[in-house]
């Protein structure tokens, strides 16, 4: 089984709660999907959270948003060492720290374009990375993510849906995975830190 190539060590800056960084920010991107519930409230991702999207159509404007986001992952699963969720009214962020090092951030607006905004950050430099390493690992790391939990399985369609696509697939360009479903994925890439980002959004 081919694990994900990221492994560096993220520490959090200046010892601060995971998350704390981005208090202060304005959550300006527009994110994805109305999460569904299973029966013992653990979120999941399939096709049908799609569904509860439409419902959102509702919202306009300044009109407040009948949905809050939902939490997708939690501090007791396997493989996690730091959670931290957040909320903002329709706005949230959700801050999760593997053993491997990574350290993950779901941003999520919930409303009447549905978008979830996923940045996995490792420490390093992996400018020299061609693109088509960076789309490979956008189906590695939702594989990794599809492992935590059985509850977590559906999130195997996404890395099988990405990886359909990925051939014809450039950074930073959209590409639908599903009716009215598209994905993006692009990185950010620094001398000390790197970020891989796959963004969601259903309109």
């Amino acid at each position: 089984m081919v694990q994900p190539v990221w492994s560096s060590r993220y520490t959090v800056p200046g010892g601060h709660r995971l998350g704390n960084h981005r208090n202060a920010r304005t959550f300006v991107r527009s994110v994805f999907i109305r999460l569904m519930m299973t029966k013992n409230r653990l979120p999941i991702l399939s096709v049908v959270f799609f569904l509860a999207a439409l419902v959102f159509a509702g919202c306009v404007g300044e009109q407040k948003c009948p949905f809050r986001p939902a939490p997708i992952f939690s501090a007791g699963l396997p493989r996690v060492v730091q959670y931290q969720f957040e909320e903002q009214g329709r706005f949230s962020l959700e801050s999760v720290l593997f053993d491997n090092g990574m350290l993950m951030e779901v941003e999520q607006d919930i409303c009447t374009i549905s978008v979830q905004d996923y940045r996995f950050k490792v420490m390093g430099d992996y400018s020299a990375y061609p693109d088509s390493l960076w789309l490979r690992e956008a189906v590695l790391q939702f594989n990794f993510l599809s492992k935590l939990s059985d509850a977590h399985t559906p999130l195997r369609m996404w890395a099988l849906r990405i990886d359909e696509v990925r051939s014809d697939m450039k950074l930073g360009q959209e590409a639908e995975v599903a009716e009215n479903i598209f994905v993006s994925v692009d990185r950010v890439v620094g001398s000390e830190e790197s970020t891989l980002l796959v963004r969601f959004a259903q309109r």
